[in-house]
């Protein structure tokens, strides 16, 4: 495939992801009455950990972190960064971002470990495009 093929494919495709994401996080909630809120990390990843001793992987924490790997990996192959921690920022910008809204707005919840592991899926998806492109070079 093209270089410029390449690109524009993939830019395309994270445009798709940011607009799934909004959609899944923001745009396809109503507003709720009272919606919780939690300031300080790790305190929801707590109550998640006992949830998974009990009952197996939480959707929310696997999800979180899914939902935010094709949006790394696509940020990586459209911006071009080698730096990880760029397309970690850009991970973290976007998902304060969307817990921001969700706050002003009462469609979902402000949780800082949500942002945390919307950062953790972004650079998963960052370090996958970095060894496939380390393995084509061989």
């Amino acid at each position: 495939m093209k270089q410029g093929t390449k690109q524009i494919l993939s830019a395309v495709l994270l445009i798709a992801s940011v607009a799934l994401i909004l959609w899944l996080t923001v745009l396809g909630r109503e507003a709720q009455e009272v919606t919780p809120t939690v300031y300080y990390p790790f305190h929801s990843l707590g109550s998640f950990w006992k949830d998974i001793q009990r009952n197996g992987i939480k959707g929310n924490i696997l999800g979180n972190i899914l939902l935010f790997i094709p949006f790394g990996a696509l940020v990586r192959i459209v911006s071009g960064w080698r730096a990880l921690w760029k397309t970690a920022a850009s991970g973290f910008v976007f998902s304060l971002l969307i817990e921001t809204v969700q706050l002003l707005t009462k469609r979902g919840s402000f949780d800082l470990d949500d942002v945390l592991l919307n950062v953790a899926g972004t650079v998963i998806g960052c370090v996958i495009v970095r060894a496939v492109e380390r393995l084509l070079k061989k």
